[in-house]
């Protein structure tokens, strides 16, 4: 059996964050990308997007950023749209960001997508 080189980060032990560990609003984050994923029929991105594989979701055809948020509002910043839209030109797939609002009461959504308006036309056939 070889030596393992301690610098190589694919052989480093996996570590495990636990639950109650972690603030409400990373546990509200992070089952908004599981449930998304699940949504979707997409796969979950491992860091979301902290290594070499970006975005927090992903399907064949888009790359999903998600947001999630307790409070009644969320701005949307530039950066994210640029983030997305980059990562998803890089991959041949279309941006999509999420948001989950935790504290919407019924007939409100609690999930709304955000996708560029050109994608919104050819999807309505509203432009033809």
């Amino acid at each position: 059996m070889g030596k393992v080189d301690p610098l190589d980060w694919m052989n480093r032990p996996k570590k495990t964050v636990k639950p109650h560990l972690l603030s409400s609003d990373e546990l509200l984050f992070r089952e908004h990308e599981k449930e998304l994923a699940s949504r979707v029929g997409g796969k979950q991105t491992v860091g979301s997007g902290n290594k070499l594989d970006k975005g927090d979701v992903k399907t064949d055809s888009y790359r999903f950023e998600a947001k999630s948020t307790k409070r009644r509002s969320l701005s949307i910043k530039l950066d994210w749209l640029e983030k997305i839209v980059k990562e998803s030109l890089d991959t041949g797939r279309l941006p999509v960001v999420s948001f989950l609002f935790d504290a919407a009461n019924t007939p409100c959504s609690k999930r709304w997508i955000l996708i560029e308006e050109d994608h919104f036309l050819e999807l309505t056939g509203i432009n033809e």
